[in-house]
């Protein structure tokens, strides 16, 4: 998998505002997002990330827009598996807007916060040119500080909070009354609360939650996709990047590899040596994660039959399991 380029290692609360050709401006206002705009001739790159205070809990969304003339060329960051230190968790490339001329194009990230705490990140960077013989131009924007927040924010106990150690108590005058009815009364109450709680918990057994296998939670991610069919919204990408994603997770649920968190490179790495793994399904399996690579990465467009065939070979690839002996051609390839 191809790795992020160097602005994606931070630009998640992102930039301060800039105006003019390159020069700092003021940024704009919004209070529930953190936004930032940089013009630079016809230009204009505009970054939005919310909510701007991001909890733990939640997941932001980034958006990254570049508007220019229709004869100018904009090249946008490339897509990476991560944003400093926020897990790209969705993906997608909306189709460009035109109106009066002006095109624009955006790349829209769903991130998952890893981290709490104050952090310093880097700015963001375009690129652009007006003819193909002509020179690149960047706009870049300045690094901002960025702040996420755990569950309970700054709520932290202090020591100075404490209350002093409370005075004695005086014991309970001793009762004048029998007590037995009392102790008659809360044995009846524990043998009632016993009963309730065994009949709680054979009505739980009855109906225990059946643990699902590799496979039936692969086959589920698969109708949950197909479900959400992000196909139909133009989101290429993002539907390639689901589709590989729920290869890679059947890979960690059945041999241990931690397939999710590594590129195409290096997962093929790991995957050298393990008994899981011959140099047949290990050839197939590149096969498949490379071709998918090309369509998120390299914006290659497949047509539909290609699109229903990758789909079905990655079904295939899930319902052989991942054992030692060798399988046929319906290992999941895409050629």
């Amino acid at each position: 998998m191809i790795r992020a380029a160097p602005f994606l290692l931070a630009v998640a609360a992102f930039v301060v505002a800039c105006g003019g050709d390159g020069v700092p401006g003021e940024a704009a206002t919004d209070v529930a997002a953190a936004t930032s705009e940089v013009i630079r001739g016809p230009v204009t790159l505009r970054v939005r990330f919310e909510p701007k205070e991001a909890r733990l809990s939640d997941e932001p969304t980034l958006t990254i827009s570049a508007s220019a003339p229709e004869d100018i060329e904009v090249e946008l960051p490339p897509f990476g598996d991560n944003v400093g230190s926020f897990l790209v968790r969705g993906y997608s490339t909306p189709l460009p807007d035109v109106a009066g001329g002006v095109r624009t194009t955006r790349q829209i990230y769903r991130l998952e916060p890893t981290v709490a705490g104050k952090q310093t990140l880097t700015g963001v960077s375009i690129r652009f040119r007006q003819g193909e013989n002509a020179n690149w131009r960047t706009i870049e924007a300045d690094p901002v500080h960025v702040v996420v927040r755990t569950l309970h924010g700054d709520e932290v106990p202090r020591l100075a909070a404490l209350k002093p150690a409370a005075g004695p108590v005086a014991l309970p005058e001793p009762p004048s009354e029998p007590v037995w009815p009392w102790i008659a009364g809360m044995v009846a109450l524990f043998v009632l609360a016993g009963a309730w709680l065994l009949h709680r918990l054979r009505r739980r057994g009855d109906h225990a939650p059946i643990e699902l296998t590799p496979q039936q939670r692969a086959e589920r991610e698969f109708a949950a996709l197909l479900r959400d069919d992000p196909l139909a919204r133009g989101e290429l990408q993002t539907f390639y990047v689901e589709l590989t994603g729920i290869v890679r997770r059947y890979i960690e649920r059945t041999v241990g590899l931690r397939a999710p968190e590594r590129t195409t490179d290096e997962f093929l790495r790991d995957m050298r040596g393990h008994p899981a793994f011959p140099q047949d399904r290990q050839e197939r399996l590149r096969a498949f994660l490379e071709s998918a690579d090309l369509v998120k990465f390299a914006a290659m467009s497949p047509a539909p039959d290609e699109i229903d065939a990758a789909v079905a070979r990655a079904k295939a690839f899930v319902g052989i399991g991942i054992a030692p002996a060798p399988v046929g051609d319906a290992a999941g390839v895409v050629e």
